[in-house]
């Protein structure tokens, strides 16, 4: 396995800094990439500005400046927590996410009252730029509430239909997030719902569980899920319906000490990996821990990962790496892409300077 570390664009400014920066691809071999990235005023707590975006039609060799993406840009939110992928059925690309909203933004105060709206976008491959943003459609065609696609993978099937986790609070009237998986047709411009799962909650964590990420693998459909304490990982049979969440382990029977960030996968030919950041007694100078990235190879039958093949595949330049994505081109392919988040301030005496990283494994 070949990993190689490659830096899309770095500068830091000292006041915003890039963040949530994820890949996709608009078409089937990977050479037209896409790029999603927004700043971040570092004066507040997720204080986004709009999605930028950039392109390349070399595979990720050379890319475009970042450019403003106007049209996502809902009325009263920032759109954020972006996850571009492509969907084969279709042809197009699609980017999936969450928003957010202020009570003020001088200084920036966010407002945690508004109702969650899953959203999404179209890529245009002709213009290189983002279609208006609109919110997905529930089983009576209204708009879908009370949940997100925020940085979360889903799975497309081969009829199309798409296996799309969420978490949010589901109007249970719980204070805390849990997750579903819903399955949403898409036609190349209407996302609508067509069946969902069973609701998984976890009550011992502060505040639930978020942010799972979905994955088929050798018969079997498999979630990873962010929450406070530690990850969590769930198996399914239909990839709508999972069992019980269990924390995430190393075949050594020791927990994984990762926690309150999320987790990804790489599916390749010979294996299924699991990308993630933990404490490693080296790295408590970073937020949360949250660098490097570490990759380790899973047992899915055992549901734990084989703590010999753990490897680092990104820098610690004390900066946090916890929001990323994966971007899978092919069996042998697969793009983790990162950003140096440069909160507390401080952390650039380490080398940290808000770069964007796109690591490329292939064989």
């Amino acid at each position: 396995m070949n990993i190689n570390v490659t830096i899309v664009r770095e500068g830091f400014d000292g006041v915003t800094c890039y963040a949530q920066s994820r890949i996709g691809a608009a078409d089937q071999e990977g050479k037209h990439l896409v790029l999603t990235t927004q700043k971040l005023i570092l004066a507040g707590s997720d204080t986004y500005k709009p999605i930028e975006s950039a392109y390349s039609l070399d595979g990720g060799k050379t890319w475009s400046s970042l450019v403003r993406q106007e049209k996502l840009e809902p009325e009263n939110r920032i759109l954020c927590d972006f996850v571009p992928a492509y969907h084969r059925r279709t042809g197009k690309l699609l980017g999936t996410g969450g928003s957010v909203t202020y009570k003020s933004i001088d200084p920036p105060v966010l407002d945690l009252t508004q109702l969650q709206k899953p959203f999404y976008s179209v890529y245009d491959e002709q213009k290189n730029e983002w279609g208006k943003v609109k919110t997905a459609l529930d089983y009576n065609r209204e708009e879908c509430k009370g949940f997100t696609f925020a940085c979360i993978r889903r799975f497309e099937l081969d009829n199309g239909d798409i296996l799309q986790p969420t978490y949010g609070k589901y109007d249970t009237g719980s204070q805390k997030s849990s997750v579903k998986v819903f399955k949403f047709g898409f036609d190349g411009e209407e996302l609508v719902m067509k069946d969902e799962g069973n609701l998984l909650s976890c009550e011992e964590e502060k505040r639930g569980l978020g942010e799972p990420s979905i994955v088929y693998y050798s018969g079997m459909y498999y979630l990873t899920i962010r929450a406070d304490s530690q990850g969590y990982v769930s198996r399914s049979e239909d990839g709508l319906h999972f069992d019980e969440p269990v924390v995430w382990k190393w075949d050594t029977g020791y927990t994984v000490p990762t926690y309150n960030t999320q987790q990804n996968w790489v599916v390749r030919h010979d294996g299924l990996y699991l990308v993630y950041t933990r404490k490693d007694g080296k790295n408590d100078h970073v937020f949360r821990n949250r660098a490097p990235l570490y990759m380790c190879k899973v047992d899915a039958d055992r549901l734990c990962l084989l703590r010999a093949t753990e490897r680092a595949i990104t820098p610690e330049r004390g900066a946090r790496m916890g929001n990323f994505g994966v971007t899978h081109i092919s069996d042998h392919a697969s793009i983790v892409v990162t950003t140096e988040w440069m909160q507390p301030l401080g952390c650039e005496k380490y080398g940290s300077n808000n770069a964007i990283y796109a690591v490329y494994i292939t064989d």
